[in-house]
């Protein structure tokens, strides 16, 4: 009986010509997995398109049914008329300003913070060593008379009712910002002038300084665009220091006084940044559709300081540059014009209001430290692997304008302690006793107690029994300490009020405080 062949044992070599369709039923098995794996991939990310797209334009409905626009030519200011508009002339009279052996280079030193949170009038310092040079006032003294003249004429035009740099928004953020130096350098010279007009007794000129100096941020208000807000801030922050100096002299009259509150009056923070930020998402916004039609700019602004956290360094001299390169223009950038875009303009359009909703009182929440704060937005949810991809370029944009509010409430905060500095001055000089509490200002003084921003309730005060005061904000950590001026960390001459536990008004320096410094210094 012949066997059947079902029975018979496979020789070695029918095992070998059955290898290679083992292998190709192998590698079908894996091509099916693999294009499965494809399809369920253009699938999700189909989905994550549709879902985008469905999403943004719900979100943008939304937005207009409460009477939000993002059409920036309904939200910049109304063009100034030509005789008004004391915007070129301020210019044109900063780049007459000529440079001498100390200013610009060497500006006098303002209101020098001390270890103790005092701080030195530099006025009545007769000299001042910068990066190893000596200067004397007898130099600022010369810098100054060379510009008096442009000095007198940028008083008036300072004084023009409106500023207007016509700033080209169909640009977007590759406008020309080249206005910006020349006004932040203006508020260092009128502050450099008081204090000369002041160690000469001339009060009347050091106010009318002061008053310059003080309208130095009035003229980018008109710009509502972030980087003319920052500067904004930096500049009022330095005409803190030049009224702190000025506020040290007793010579004040009540109505001299009055004139140094109505100045800062007019300089409101978080109202133009609220205003700026509409504009900044409305510029923000029409980005999205050039990232629609194109993949090189879409590439160009996502792999800025991003590229970091996602693929590692930039440098295109290394051997693996090129596969880094094609990763994230030809297959993430694509991906994600594709898949996220919608999405991700979606989550920036959503961001911005609530920085909107958030700062439109001028209040910062309270209890909450800025390191609390995902990209400042307090109420945002954790980042997940996934938003990071899917978020990747409003991840950065968010990051800065959320920085650029704090520095509003900052200056917010900063402004609303000066009003209750002069005020102070004014019911000393008015009713012989230092003020009880700041209630008492109101309403002779404040129409109300100014708010801290850093928590949303008043300014705190306290006054001593040898009739000395602390006024003080919470800082940026929102907790009242008391007015603790404690530095925040080790470094010795700490020249930053929001480097302390409380944000404190300084107490004058003592002679005593004064030989100490000069001890130190002369020491390291």
């Amino acid at each position: 009986m012949i066997p059947s062949k079902r029975l018979l044992p496979l020789c070695k070599s029918d095992a070998l010509t059955n290898l290679p369709f083992m292998l190709k039923r192998r590698l079908k098995l894996l091509g099916k997995i693999l294009l499965a794996l494809i399809v369920l991939l253009v699938v999700f990310l189909l989905f994550e398109r549709f879902r985008g797209q469905i999403s943004l334009a719900s979100y943008k409905h939304g937005l207009a049914t409460k009477g939000e626009t993002l059409d920036v030519q309904k939200l910049i200011a109304t063009p100034v008329a030509d005789a008004d508009n004391g915007a070129s002339e301020v210019i044109r009279l900063k780049t007459l300003l000529q440079g001498g052996n100390v200013i610009p280079t060497n500006y006098p030193p303002k209101m020098r913070l001390l270890s103790s949170g005092k701080a030195i009038a530099g006025f009545r310092e007769n000299s001042w060593i910068d990066e190893k040079t000596t200067n004397t006032w007898d130099a600022v003294a010369l810098d100054l008379a060379a510009n008096k003249q442009t000095l007198e004429q940028l008083r008036v035009a300072l004084a023009k009712p409106a500023f207007d740099f016509k700033l080209d928004h169909s640009h977007g953020f590759e406008m020309s910002f080249l206005h910006l130096p020349p006004a932040k350098s203006l508020s260092q010279w009128f502050g450099a002038n008081l204090q000369n007009s002041l160690r000469h007794g001339k009060n009347q000129a050091a106010l009318e300084d002061l008053l310059a100096a003080i309208a130095v941020p009035r003229v980018l208000e008109n710009d509502r665009i972030l980087i003319s807000e920052l500067v904004r801030f930096a500049i009022s922050s330095i005409n803190l220091g030049t009224t702190w100096e000025a506020l040290q002299v007793d010579v004040w009259t009540d109505e001299q006084l009055a004139q140094m509150q109505a100045a800062w009056e007019k300089n409101t923070f978080t109202t133009n940044m609220v205003r700026s930020l509409r504009v900044e998402r409305a510029d923000g916004d029409t980005y999205y559709e050039r990232f629609r039609k194109s993949n090189d700019e879409t590439c160009k602004y996502m792999f800025q300081d991003w590229l970091q956290t996602l693929i590692g360094d930039d440098d295109a001299t290394a051997a693996h540059w090129w596969p880094k390169e094609f990763f994230r223009k030809q297959i993430y950038c694509r991906v994600w014009r594709f898949a996220w875009l919608d999405q991700d303009e979606r989550f920036y359009l959503e961001s911005m209001q609530q920085l909107l909703e958030d700062h439109s009182t001028g209040a910062q929440k309270a209890a909450h430290s800025v390191e609390e704060y995902w990209f400042g937005l307090g109420k945002a949810a954790p980042q997940n692997f996934y938003d990071d991809w899917r978020f990747s370029m409003s991840a950065q944009s968010l990051a800065s304008l959320s920085r650029a509010t704090v520095k509003a409430d900052r200056a917010e905060t900063e402004r609303s302690i000066v009003l209750c500095a002069i005020a102070l001055k004014r019911y000393l000089l008015r009713h012989g006793k230092p003020a009880p509490n700041l209630n008492a200002l109101v309403p002779e003084f404040l129409s109300s107690v100014p708010v801290d921003s850093m928590d949303g309730k008043p300014v705190k005060y306290q006054l001593k029994p040898d009739g000395s005061f602390t006024l003080y904000s919470v800082g940026e950590d929102g907790k009242d300490d008391g007015g603790d001026a404690t530095s925040l960390n080790d470094k010795k001459g700490n020249r930053s009020l929001w480097a302390r536990k409380d944000y404190v008004w300084p107490a004058p320096a003592t002679q005593e405080d004064v030989e100490a410094a000069r001890q130190e210094k002369g020491s390291e």
